[in-house]
């Protein structure tokens, strides 16, 4: 099984957990604490869980641009670039790209 299907499989996971329907709605806006393990800044952010079902390659993750005030530059996220992990008890999905990783806690 390669990453990207992991990946796909932590989102989807997370939203399971959330209670997020991909059959009521595309897009689903939740509240979290992110935080970024390279500066350890953290704080709220607002996080949109994106179904994706037209381009077939899973869903993905956008925040808003408050991001950047936690030294990340990037605001989607997408299973195909990023890495994706789910920690069910701690309802924490973590994001891992080439030169940041942070985490959301919802």
């Amino acid at each position: 099984m390669n990453d990207h299907i992991l990946s796909i499989g932590a989102i989807n996971q997370c939203m399971e957990d959330l209670g997020l329907s991909k059959k009521e709605k595309l897009l689903h806006k939740v509240d979290a604490q992110i935080y970024n393990f390279k500066n350890r800044s953290f704080g709220n952010i607002t996080v949109t869980f994106n179904f994706n079902w037209q381009s077939g390659d899973g869903p993905y993750i956008e925040v808003d641009d408050v991001i950047r005030g936690y030294g990340i530059q990037y605001e989607s996220f997408k299973p195909q670039w990023q890495e994706f992990t789910y920690n069910k008890e701690e309802k924490k999905l973590i994001i891992k790209g080439e030169k940041y990783e942070f985490s959301l806690t919802f």
